[in-house]
């Protein structure tokens, strides 16, 4: 592997390197902070990371395999930084990078499912160092996997993009009496842990909801599957839904941002997209009844999540009053975007070897 060669305006060569859409949009987040300090940023992403990227405007770089990485870094960068999604793409990134003595950090963007971004056959694989979001993710990290690695906190970049984009877009919207907009946002809990894990899935989840929508004189509902569910599952789905209760349902399509601009009311489980409704002062609703444990922590600082089938209606009252009415937002979660960007990059350099003067 040939040296590098560096600009002399450039600080140092990154990579950035994702699959999951959230470690996507985290790295995304920071990119232009980045460039800011002199980076040169390289962007390569596999699954939906190619197609994020480039509707974002940004020049990226697609792989199907880790094997890529060979043909396309024909040097060592300064430093790789990847999201920490569930699949190989990431563990197998900090392993070609500590084949290449290349340091590696990894952006967790959420608080939730540490075990499963780490674990391995083997035990745990870890890059050099981790971001996370704030003091509860970094315990959530060690108690789920003992990591000693650095663990920095960094905000959350994206969720400081998003929050000012669709602020905007929210405050030259129109506003008209009439239908509200309310969206159910779905999770692949059934694939992904069970209902026996969890205590509930996706479709139990709505029905209930569904059932007190039809009570409450609601006449229509906007679901939103998660993009790795069968859009098709969901639809032959609530057509028996809607022929028993007599309720329109819309399968939206629109990624979650795009339905934050418009929407009303947010109706999910443990959805971060819940976070993101609350940061633009959105009424939501987590319904969770038979959880076995507390999955995503974040939430139980939101609204109260609903425990018990029996107490679905009261809370749904209290949830439609809210709808039209700005929500505030919690100084806790405005913390976490505090100059996240440019923390996130501050964290980076720590395993920078280069002049930073």
């Amino acid at each position: 592997m040939k040296p590098i060669v560096l600009d002399p305006k450039t600080v140092a060569e990154i990579v950035f390197a994702a699959h999951d859409p959230g470690g996507v949009l985290m790295l995304g987040a920071a990119v232009e902070a980045a460039r800011n300090k002199g980076h040169n940023i390289k962007l390569i992403g596999t699954g939906p990371a190619g197609m994020i990227w480039s509707n974002a405007g940004f020049a990226v770089t697609e792989v199907n395999t880790i094997y890529d990485l060979d043909s396309i870094l024909d040097y060592c960068p300064d430093l790789i930084a990847t999201g920490s999604g569930f699949g190989d793409f990431e563990r197998s990134t900090w392993q070609w990078a500590r084949l290449n003595a290349c340091p590696a950090i990894a952006l967790i963007d959420s608080w939730t499912s540490m075990e499963r971004r780490f674990a391995t056959s083997n035990g745990f694989e870890f890059p050099d160092a981790i971001g996370v979001i704030d003091t509860e993710a970094r315990l959530q990290l060690h108690i789920e996997t003992g990591c000693l690695k650095p663990v920095h906190i960094i905000g959350q970049a994206h969720l400081l993009e998003q929050t000012i984009r669709i602020e905007k877009i929210r405050r030259e919207r129109y506003h008209k009496g009439g239908c509200k907009n309310l969206v159910f946002i779905s999770e692949p809990i059934d694939s992904d842990y069970g209902r026996t894990e969890r205590g509930f899935d996706q479709f139990q989840i709505f029905e209930l909801f569904c059932n007190v929508s039809v009570d409450n004189g609601v006449s229509k509902l906007l679901l939103k599957p998660h993009p790795r569910e069968c859009g098709a599952r969901w639809q032959h789905y609530i057509e028996n839904i809607k022929a028993q209760k007599g309720i329109d349902i819309v399968l939206c399509e629109d990624r979650a941002d795009d339905l934050l601009s418009w929407v009303d009311g947010v109706v999910g489980m443990t959805s971060m997209v819940l976070l993101e409704a609350h940061l633009l002062g959105i009424p939501t609703m987590s319904i969770q009844v038979g959880r076995t444990k507390i999955v995503n922590p974040v939430i139980e600082f939101l609204d109260e999540p609903i425990l018990e089938s029996s107490e679905i209606s009261k809370h749904f009252l209290t949830f439609m009053g809210k709808i039209g009415k700005i929500q505030n937002v919690q100084s806790r979660f405005s913390a976490i975007m505090y100059e996240a960007d440019k923390r996130a990059v501050a964290a980076m350099e720590t395993l920078i070897e280069c002049d930073q003067d």
